[in-house]
């Protein structure tokens, strides 16, 4: 049961996320963190806005690497990673939401798994495989338990999670350990 204001708010909410775009309605009409942010149904699409924006410009920004410097395309994408992830830091301090909502500060995050996954980023071994798993899983059952609303996030505790995932995936392409890591699909 929505009043006629909330119902509005809905609907551009809903609009926003048929367009790609969700996560620019919610940077601009809520706080991820506020009370009211339990009162916007699909607050959650924010992510997803986030990662279609990602996934149609990333495409076309490995072309135009691909064409202009052919053999460098993981290190660009390295490159991409870190200004990303310090333009994060960044607008942190200055715009927590934006640094939240926005996809070129949230980018870094989806990079990491780019980089995981470039033919030439390859696991030496099984054993290193199982430890990088082993490792990543900790790494993040610890971001669980150890990162709180109170903290100031994404920024630095971003790459905690980041690259605990990163860490499982990646272990798990040399040949996945028994329930702990899947292969790549």
């Amino acid at each position: 049961v929505l009043l006629p204001q909330e119902l509005h708010r809905l609907s551009l909410s809903a609009l926003y996320t048929v367009l790609f775009a969700a996560n620019f309605f919610f940077y601009a009409n809520v706080d991820y963190f506020s009370p009211a942010a339990d009162q916007m149904p699909l607050l959650h699409y924010w992510s997803l806005g986030v990662e279609e924006q990602f996934y149609l410009i990333f495409p076309l920004a490995i072309i135009i690497i691909r064409k202009i410097w052919p053999s460098s395309v993981v290190y660009a994408v390295i490159y991409l990673c870190i200004l990303s992830f310090g333009a994060s830091i960044i607008i942190l301090s200055r715009d927590q939401t934006a640094a939240f909502y926005i996809l070129p500060f949230r980018a870094f995050e989806f990079l990491i798994g780019a980089i995981i996954a470039h033919p030439n980023v390859k696991v030496a071994s099984e054993k290193v495989g199982r430890i990088a798993c082993l490792v990543g899983l900790c790494v993040i059952l610890a971001s669980m338990t150890l990162i709180t609303p109170a903290m100031v996030f994404p920024g630095w505790l971003a790459l905690f999670p980041c690259v605990g995932a990163a860490m499982v995936l990646w272990g798990g392409w040399y040949r996945p350990p028994p329930v702990l890591c899947v292969p790549p699909l």
